[in-house]
């Protein structure tokens, strides 16, 4: 992306991120542009990147909106995640270099320090992730996992709260000690254990949330 699409893309994710423009909400071009004093064009741009994020949807009419979620999606992302992410741990862990290790413990210590800071810790565990996923090897299986590694962001916009938590850093550290270790195996468990985790908070705050 360009300076001016980075800069679109930021001021409308952060938009975004802060509950400026909640789940649901169609995002209108020329609207946008003006009130950020932005061009069409990398508004344009920025619309996709969130959208290949998870962040906002495009619907078959082009028209784009915040991303929202009902129980019955939520469930079935999950079960992407469960069946797509571990597999993927497991290929990173026969990749895994020295210096790969090092980025992903400094990702996780970095996650410890905002630990309260719900959109930080979110920006941080997607770097984590999606470092794994990088680190499989395989492209077809990065390219699929990306458009739902994200959405534990998306349930943040749609709960109020983060799914992500100190016990989810917990996990971190257990499957970067997998990564650590090059056991295929024990990353692949890890990581599914790990997804599992996020799925019984979600379930929990769901059952807690009330749509206002």
């Amino acid at each position: 992306m360009s300076t001016a699409q980075e800069l679109a893309y930021s001021k409308i994710r952060h938009a975004i991120l802060t509950g400026v423009l909640r789940p649901g909400i169609q995002l209108r071009q020329e609207e946008l542009a003006e009130e950020f004093n932005m061009s069409r064009t990398a508004v344009r741009f920025a619309i996709q990147a969130l959208a290949d994020d998870g962040i906002v949807e495009i619907s078959d009419t082009r028209r784009s909106f915040v991303a929202d979620i009902t129980e019955p999606h939520a469930e079935e992302t999950f079960d992407i995640l469960a069946m797509l992410e571990p597999y993927s741990a497991g290929l990173a862990a026969d990749r895994a270099t020295d210096e790969d290790v090092a980025e992903l413990r400094t990702l996780i210590d970095k996650m410890e320090i905002v630990i309260d800071d719900d959109i930080a810790f979110l920006d941080l565990n997607s770097q984590f992730h999606r470092k794994i996923h990088r680190l499989s090897g395989n492209r077809g299986l990065r390219e699929i996992i990306e458009r739902v590694v994200d959405f534990p962001t998306t349930l943040y916009l749609k709960l109020g709260q983060s799914t992500e938590s100190s016990g989810a850093n917990d996990d971190h550290r257990r499957i970067l000690a997998a990564l650590e270790r090059r056991d295929c195996e024990l990353a692949a468990l890890e990581m599914k254990a790990h997804v599992e985790y996020r799925r019984r908070e979600f379930r929990e705050q769901w059952l807690e949330y009330d749509g206002d």
